[in-house]
């Protein structure tokens, strides 16, 4: 019994397990048709989209054809009436065509009249040719004509630049006789007070005369004062009533000369300023050393066109440099005046009495005269108006190394002695420059003789030669 129901259990055992295989594979099977319905599923949603999008992309595209069936409409419609304004047009052209037709008519009428016309015109031009012809004729000859008269124009210009000429000339003629006539008031004046002069000086004379005829007269020229009143009576009086011009002046005598430098204004008045007597001269004769001024002056003229500055050693109150400075307007030159003095007499390193043997007492005297308190302030106070001069304190040639040009137009020296003069010019005359002046102020004076044969000996040594001049300078030309 439990063996039949056992194998019964075995039997609904196998059964349940064949059922449970059957309903595996149901389910498998099941899983299976899932997993297809799902992926169908899946392409039914992707081609359901898709439809979507065909469906959207449908919707627009017909939204596009529906605007331009909308802008085919209108433009039918410009087209229409594009049509009309062309029919409108074509009417017009016709008519135009119409016009044009009747003016090409008239046209071809102006053209033959036109043709007329030309032919007319070159007669007319031929006319006009021969017209020209006889008008280029007609202007060589009034060129020929025109080249004479401005021949005679240049020659009429020549005549009156002669003629301007002539007028000046006879305008500077009457100035100048002008000027003789006031000259000729002015010195008739002068004659005037003159003879008053001469009445006195005739009665002066008169009682010299008295002492002359005594015998006086050689014993009054023993004296040196009386001698000295004697000459400048006879050079100021007595020559001045037989000669057209006296210059009586630092020993220096001329007679009809015509010291031309008295007509500068400039120099006039600076040598004015300046002029007084002179500690070594007993004649202080009226002209005082206006002709050695004028020397220096010439020289400086000549060299403000050369290269170089200018140089004076020996400066003592600085007259000299400055009558030079303002004639020859100093302060507008583009160069440097440089002044050298001690401003306190002679050094005696380089100066002593032997230099002076023909006036034992010279050195003491000329220490007297040149030591003046203050004279270094008062020369930079005169040149204070030129800031292109410099003043230079100092015993010469020592000096020089302190400061001085590297080249030289005018070169003026004044140092009454032998060693510092030599000295001076061993330094700087081989800076002057081609052209360049050297003045010599003591050379033809009989007190420097020394010092007259120590510098012709320099010169000589280099070629050159001293031109002595009437006033007691020196004068040497650079080559």
């Amino acid at each position: 019994m439990f063996k039949n129901i056992y194998t019964k259990c075995l039997n609904h055992a196998g059964y349940a397990v064949i059922m449970m295989d059957n309903l595996e594979t149901e389910r498998r099977k099941y899983q299976e048709d899932k997993t297809d319905l799902s992926r169908q599923f899946e392409n039914l949603e992707t081609q359901n989209r898709k439809l979507h999008e065909n469906k959207t992309d449908l919707s627009r595209q017909l939204e596009d054809l529906e605007a331009q069936n909308e802008k085919l409409q209108e433009d039918r419609t410009d087209l229409s009436r594009k049509l009309e304004n062309l029919e409108t047009q074509n009417r017009k052209l016709h008519e135009n065509k119409t016009d044009l037709s009747r003016q090409f008519e008239n046209l071809e009428t102006q053209n033959r009249k036109l043709q007329k016309d030309k032919t007319d015109l070159s007669r007319q031009l031929k006319n006009l040719e021969t017209q020209n012809q006889k008008l280029q004729k007609d202007k060589t000859d009034l060129s020929q004509q025109f080249e004479n008269l401005e021949t005679q124009n240049q020659k009429l210009q020549e005549d009156k630049t002669d003629l301007s000429r002539q007028i000046e000339a006879l305008c500077c003629e009457r100035d100048q006789l002008l000027q003789e006539r006031n000259s000729l008031h002015k010195e008739r004046e002068e004659m005037r007070q003159e003879m008053e002069s001469l009445r006195h000086e005739l009665n002066s004379l008169a009682q010299e005369n008295e002492e002359v005829v005594q015998g006086n007269f050689e014993r009054m020229l023993q004296n040196s004062e009386t001698t000295c009143v004697f000459v400048n009576k006879i050079t100021s009086g007595a020559l001045g009533r037989h000669h057209r011009s006296v210059f009586w002046g630092d020993r220096l005598l001329t007679l009809d000369k015509a010291a031309g430098f008295y007509e500068e204004d400039k120099f006039k008045d600076c040598h004015s300023q300046i002029n007084q007597p002179q500690n070594y001269d007993q004649y202080a004769g009226p002209d005082g050393i206006a002709w050695r001024l004028n020397t220096l002056v010439w020289a400086a003229k000549c060299a403000l066109n050369l290269p170089g500055d200018f140089v004076e050693c020996g400066v003592f109150q600085g007259d000299m440099s400055w009558v030079v400075a303002n004639v020859i307007d100093w302060a507008q030159v583009d160069k440097t005046f440089y002044l050298y003095d001690t401003f306190e007499g002679f050094s005696s390193k380089y100066t002593s009495q032997e230099d002076f043997p023909f006036n034992p007492k010279f050195l003491d005297f000329a220490n007297k005269v040149y030591q003046i308190p203050g004279l270094f302030e008062q020369v930079c106070e005169r040149f204070k108006e030129f800031s292109n001069v410099k003043i230079i304190k100092g015993v010469l040639p020592d000096a020089l190394d302190e400061e001085s040009p590297e080249k030289i137009a005018f070169l003026h020296i004044d140092l009454n002695s032998v060693k510092p003069e030599i000295g001076v010019l061993e330094v700087l005359f081989d800076r002057v420059v081609s052209g360049g002046i050297v003045i010599f102020d003591d050379y033809g004076w009989l007190e420097y003789l020394r010092q007259k044969r120590a510098e012709d000996a320099f010169m000589s040594e280099r070629g050159y030669s001293i031109m002595e001049l009437p006033t007691g300078q020196g004068l040497v030309v650079k080559r």
